[in-house]
């Protein structure tokens, strides 16, 4: 009896300490459908002024899809995603965002990332609010290592305190009727 607790022990032991972070993968487990209105675009800056790629913001019917871009040798490490009404960004007393806090992350492979896409209910969002996209982004050599690591962001206006972080707003598109 003392061997099969040992064993039962061991195996428990070894089911709950071998918990992995979860690596996001390039693709979505959604489907997007015709895309409404107009899909508006900011570049994703790195360091405030590398040229990172795009975040792109777009809505079906269903759901508001926000897509993080790498070009060139950027990949993306992790992202962070605020969306909602701009004055309810998770922030410090000073007034800088808490993006450990922002309802959307996600890690993400290095070696091979270079988009991303959340798809978040349009049911649980105003007609009209902000985006914070934070990501950590590397740049890697033409061996694959990697040259740099970087804060990114979704350009547009500064959400406060003393760092550089951005907002930009965005209001859902309108769908229309297909005729039959």
């Amino acid at each position: 009896m003392k061997k099969y607790l040992v064993i039962f022990t061991a195996l428990a032991f070894g089911f709950t300490s071998c918990e992995k972070e979860e690596v996001a993968e390039n693709t979505p487990s959604y489907r997007m459908t015709q895309l409404c209105g107009t899909t508006a675009s900011t570049p994703l800056l790195a360091g405030q002024t590398m040229l990172a790629g795009n975040v792109t913001v777009s809505n079906d019917a269903e759901f508001l899809y926000v897509t993080y871009n790498t070009t060139g040798n950027w990949r993306l490490k992790k992202t962070h995603l605020y969306v909602g009404a701009c004055n309810a960004i998770p922030t410090n007393g000073g007034g800088n965002p808490k993006i450990g806090l922002f309802p959307y992350t996600a890690a993400h492979n290095i070696s091979s990332t270079t988009t991303y896409t959340y798809a978040i209910p349009l049911a649980s969002l105003a007609n009209c609010g902000c985006v914070a996209a934070h990501s950590e982004v590397v740049r890697l050599n033409g061996n694959g290592s990697v040259a740099t690591t970087q804060t990114a962001w979704g350009s547009g206006t500064g959400i406060g305190g003393n760092s550089w972080a951005m907002k930009f707003s965005y209001c859902k598109q309108s769908c229309e009727e297909q005729p039959s």
